[in-house]
């Protein structure tokens, strides 16, 4: 292979040699290239070849793509053209390494190219009231959906984790789950705590459940996995119920973040193991999942508003334990 070999085999052999990702990561890479070479293709009337990334076209691309309208972001995504910088100077960063392309000093040909910070305030998380109108849409307590969404305000878990939850996952007695490591975004599993009044939630949730532990804890309604596509659509009816424009599965993560750093003994070294974020990684070595002293002080999206009597549960802990 070198600077004249055709992207679109170079772009191939480049995914296919990624060993250590993930499939759902595999396949953004061969998206986010193949849009690229296909643009490029278009504005050189010709196949493009690996000599094709280069700053001045590379630059050109991102900033046409950075004003191209989306459903979400009528004046363009500063998240999507981020994605695209991000690839293109990961492929570009391989060549190098590779040896198939290189600047002069032996390094990158992207390496100047700078990645745009998207705004901080573009994804906010959601007010009370608004959760509330979410959780409202969702259904009645003790449903699928709306303990799915509990869940997530609660652990600000990630949405393929909570797509890929087993009922034996859960283990209502330490008010805890567990995030496998085949299902984390890093390949590294984690325990991950909740509010009591979560517990009971679940515990409401999982009683009318008849499953084994092998089992999805939030399940179609044929009592398999949800699809990657099908979980999506879950939050999209969820979004047109309720009116909330902001809302998404992801806004979620956000949303617990944000309240679990409004407890005034909030630890950002516990924030980001629970978060199962990468960084900090030796910090996050000698961390341990040791339970929060006060339960109380965990992010409860369940908390009735002012004058609003709780619907207590029938107790059903002794059903699953880890």
């Amino acid at each position: 292979m070198n600077s004249d070999t055709p992207l679109a085999a170079a772009i191939e052999s480049f995914v296919n040699r990624r060993h250590n990702i993930r499939p759902k990561t595999e396949e953004f890479y061969r998206q986010r290239l193949k849009e690229y070479s296909a643009w490029a293709a278009a504005k050189l009337g010709r196949e493009p070849v690996v000599a094709d990334i280069e700053p001045y076209l590379v630059d050109a691309f991102l900033q046409e793509i950075k004003v191209r309208p989306t459903r979400k972001y009528p004046a363009g995504s500063p998240y999507v053209t981020r994605a695209a910088a991000v690839t293109l100077k990961v492929f570009a960063k391989w060549l190098s390494e590779d040896e198939i392309l290189r600047a002069r000093d032996g390094g990158s040909v992207l390496r100047t190219v700078k990645l745009a910070k998207p705004p901080t305030d573009a994804r906010q998380p959601l007010s009370n009231a608004d959760l509330s109108r979410v959780l409202i849409a969702a259904g009645k307590r003790g449903t699928r959906d709306r303990t799915l969404l509990i869940v997530l305000a609660a652990t600000g878990l990630r949405l393929n984790e909570v797509r890929e939850l087993r009922l034996g996952d859960i283990d209502l007695r330490n008010r805890s789950l567990t995030v496998r490591a085949e299902t984390s975004k890093f390949g590294r599993g984690r325990t991950v705590f909740f509010h009591n009044e979560v517990g009971a939630e679940l515990d409401r949730y999982v009683t009318g459940l008849e499953a084994s532990e092998t089992d999805p804890l939030f399940p179609t309604d044929e009592g398999r996995f949800f699809t990657a596509d099908g979980f999506g659509k879950v939050f999209q009816r969820i979004k047109a119920r309720s009116g909330v424009t902001a809302f998404s599965a992801h806004i979620l993560r956000h949303t617990w973040a944000t309240n679990y750093m409004k407890n005034p003994n909030a630890s950002l070294l516990e924030l980001k193991r629970q978060g199962g974020w990468e960084r900090w990684e030796m910090l996050d070595r000698y961390s341990h999942a040791t339970p929060p002293r006060d339960r109380d002080s965990l992010p409860n999206p369940t908390r009735q508003p002012a004058g609003q009597t709780p619907v207590r549960a029938r107790p059903a802990l002794n059903r699953l334990t880890a």
